[in-house]
């Protein structure tokens, strides 16, 4: 079963070892970069490259490949070294509440994430470190680019008329969100009934009153786990058999049993139901319009603070 590990992206740092050997210093490790007054030497980034691809089932290689994961590294290096000027930090409690929610996640318990981690080649103690610098630079983010983004209801009018009303279909329509808890293609039996007890439960707290945005956020494997669950509206012949006769069954507000695919199990809610074509607009795409929109601001704004970030600082490459 893959794990659902944020590890793609995260700075090694040690220092250059030496040892003396008859009077001699013997470098045992080379710099491959210098930031400021750090540097990444090449067993970091050998780490790196190996973490990163852990579960690649076709490994990029050659010198641009490597040259671009090295930029990678001297871009978090740099926000690391930002974020610590500005005291961004991660307790301890804070670390291990997103560690509980990743466990959860993996709809698995704490020892048996702690197996799943060390299969991959790092301990336990490396991946809570390595995780904590992820967190850190996720702050940093939100400080510097995120807070800066904003959408505005022109814009969103504007997208809408000319890249979705050209186009848009005739029809019902319903609009869904989604908790899924996915199944790879090799499990076991063990294993489904594992995350049918997870999905049973989640359901559970659903009728009992938690927010399905909340338990999107914290268990859904899906797509916009993130902003919610909420993947959209969908015309007939455009989701699974069984997921669309739920859908179009349901009443506005209604939640879903828990429904068996061959993805997995999964628990919907109807928010909209549009039986016709007529007095559609902006709105009933607002959310999937501000995303994109969303996406493309965050790019330009993140290169514009990275580069500006890079202007001040002092980088060697000696690769």
């Amino acid at each position: 079963m893959r794990i659902y590990l944020i590890l793609l992206a995260v700075i090694f740092t040690c220092n250059v070892f030496f040892i003396e050997v008859r009077a001699e210093t013997v470098v045992l490790d080379r710099i491959v970069a210098v930031v400021n007054d750090e540097i990444i030497t090449q067993a970091d980034f050998d780490k790196y490259k190996n973490i990163l691809y852990a579960e690649a089932e076709q490994k990029p290689s050659g010198l641009q490949a490597d040259m671009q994961l090295l930029n990678q590294m001297v871009e978090k290096k740099i926000m690391l070294q930002e974020a610590k000027v500005l005291e961004i930090e991660i307790t301890d409690i804070q670390l291990q509440k997103a560690v509980d929610d990743i466990v959860l996640k993996n709809n698995t318990t704490l020892e048996k994430f702690k197996e799943m981690v060390t299969q991959t080649g790092i301990s336990f103690d490396d991946y809570r470190d390595l995780y904590k610098t992820e967190l850190i630079q996720s702050q940093l983010i939100s400080q510097k680019v995120q807070a800066k983004i904003s959408i505005t209801d022109q814009e969103v009018e504007e997208y809408y008329n000319q890249n979705i009303k050209p186009d848009e279909k005739a029809g019902a329509r319903v609009r869904i969100q989604q908790i899924l808890f996915g199944l790879q293609k090799e499990v076991s039996p063990e294993d489904i009934a594992v995350i049918e007890k997870s999905a049973a439960e989640v359901h559970k707290k659903l009728r009992e009153g938690e927010p399905f945005e909340k338990m999107a956020f914290t268990y859904s494997q899906g797509p916009a786990a993130k902003t919610g669950g909420d993947i959209g509206y969908f015309y007939r012949g455009e989701m699974l058999p069984e997921i669309e006769k739920a859908a179009f069954g349901m009443d506005v507000g209604e939640i879903s049993p828990v429904i068996r695919t061959i993805f997995g199990f999964h628990i919907i809610k109807l928010i909209d139901k549009d039986l016709t074509d007529k007095d559609r607009s902006w709105q009933d795409y607002e959310m999937d319009i501000k995303n994109t929109l969303y996406n493309r601001k965050y790019e330009e704004t993140f290169k514009n603070w990275m580069e500006g970030l890079k202007s001040k600082s002092y980088i060697k490459i000696n690769y």
